[in-house]
């Protein structure tokens, strides 16, 4: 079953556009590339989709305070799982390698236990902050927020299934609920509700429309985890090192938070400072901006395992062979999407309504940011994987703070394109340091290095 489910959300083509980008990664990296970029093609044009449709059916005003909410699930997301899903695909990958199987199965159970304790609390204490510390608790903003609290658990959770997949080898399986069931789920929800009802400002019901389908997505990817869970593991009791785990993911929760306020602290400062209908533009203008970096995510999951497997065996050079390789394939491809979107981002802003078309200079600002980023290369991801996570939650938070200051400072001058500068240069600084210490650390070069 799992083969075929394979085979079809991998389109023939995928492979000769895989071996294309990646060129000489290797036949494993490039299978699981190629499958991670037919996913994201697909999901690309998924979202674009629902970005559309949320748009058109809910207008500026109530996009925006979709937008406001989801980044703030998206923050909520991060410290919710506890650096339990980078914990969780290093360890599945070695349990399995060593035959045992018992503390597979515990592993899976107590993470998912402790992921659930931890961003249910989470959410509660957020929703009950919100109806506290608001200045009128029944307002449409605060309702939204405490709506998509509902979420949170159910993103944290799905974080933790996926890595569990990519540590079972399942790399394509592990993205497919949330990259093809939920976009899937939430264009139905939003056409069955505009059949109904019609359109509305009510960003409150977009919301309701997201948590039912992360929901539904949730279901299915707890069905194929199921599913692949190998029959040794099923055919023993569980067994626990919960100590040595806990301690073991405590590194990698603030690095992902610092992500997380990196990319999301933008939207949530622009919904703050200058309104939900800014907000909501900025919103479309950046997720559109984030597709010049998805190769880079791309080569990335194909890439975590043979990273720690190479500096595993003290094989530096083929590291920096492979390293070089996929920052070609991602540079690239980001180049690619980068001209596509100075050609055509104001038309397809256009599309999600007139207001839209004022995030053009933004998206500009962010595809010009994100460009460089993908010079980089692969430095963070090899960092992480070979065991300088302390220096890469240091850097990263450093570029939080950078990211925050900036956006204080430049949205109240130049609105959302203020922000966008904000964190296009908190981004920039953040890989650059990656790159200058993976070179200085292993060798690692990377196109930004090789230009000075």
């Amino acid at each position: 079953m799992s083969d075929r489910l394979e085979d079809a959300i991998r389109p023939k083509w995928s492979d000769k556009l895989g071996s294309l980008i990646t060129g000489s990664l290797g036949e494993e990296l490039s299978r699981n590339a190629a499958q991670t970029l037919a996913l994201r093609l697909v999901f690309v044009g998924l979202e674009f989709l629902c970005g559309l449709a949320l748009a058109r059916v809910f207008k500026a005003s109530g996009y925006g305070v979709y937008a406001f909410v989801l980044s703030c699930v998206g923050l909520l997301g991060i410290p919710g799982v506890l650096g339990f899903d980078r914990l969780v695909i290093r360890e599945i990958a070695m349990l399995v390698a060593r035959d045992e199987w018992s503390l597979l199965r515990g592993l899976l159970r107590r993470s998912a236990q402790i992921v659930l304790l931890a961003s249910t609390a989470l959410a509660v204490a957020v929703a009950i902050g919100a109806s506290l510390g608001a200045p009128a608790p029944e307002s449409a903003m605060v309702v939204a927020l405490q709506m998509g609290m509902f979420g949170v658990p159910l993103l944290a959770l799905a974080r933790v299934r996926a890595a569990a997949l990519v540590g079972l080898g399942r790399v394509a399986l592990g993205q497919f609920p949330e990259m093809l069931v939920q976009p899937l789920a939430m264009l139905c929800l939003i056409g069955t509700m505009y059949l109904a009802f019609g359109s509305t400002r009510s960003g409150t019901v977009a919301v309701v429309l997201y948590v039912l389908s992360a929901g539904i997505a949730f279901v299915a990817g707890a069905l194929i985890l199921r599913n692949e869970l190998p029959e040794a593991a099923r055919a023993v009791d569980p067994a626990y090192q919960t100590g040595r785990w806990i301690r073991s993911a405590m590194p990698f929760v603030w690095m992902l938070g610092m992500n997380a306020i990196m990319i999301n602290i933008d939207t949530v400062m622009v919904g703050l400072l200058a309104g939900t209908t800014a907000a909501g533009t900025y919103r479309v203008a950046s997720q559109m901006a984030m597709f010049v970096i998805f190769p880079l995510t791309c080569v990335n999951m194909a890439f975590a395992s043979p990273i720690a497997t190479l500096y595993a065996r003290g094989d530096l050079q083929t590291l920096r062979t492979r390293a070089w390789t996929g920052a070609r394939a991602v540079l690239i491809g980001a180049l690619f999407i980068a001209l596509l979107l100075v050609a055509f981002g104001k038309p397809v802003l256009g599309a999600f309504g007139s207001d839209f078309v004022a995030g053009y200079p933004a998206l500009l600002i962010l595809s010009g940011g994100y460009l460089l980023v993908a010079a980089t290369g692969v430095a963070g991801y090899v960092l992480i994987m070979t065991k300088y996570e302390i220096a890469v939650a240091v850097i990263s938070a450093l570029g939080a703070g950078m990211n925050v200051v900036g956006n204080l400072v430049l949205i109240p001058l130049w609105g959302i394109n203020g922000a966008a500068g904000a964190t296009a240069l908190s981004t920039v600084a953040v890989s650059l340091a990656f790159a200058v210490l993976a070179y200085r650390a292993l060798g690692i070069r990377s196109y930004l290095l090789s230009w000075r």
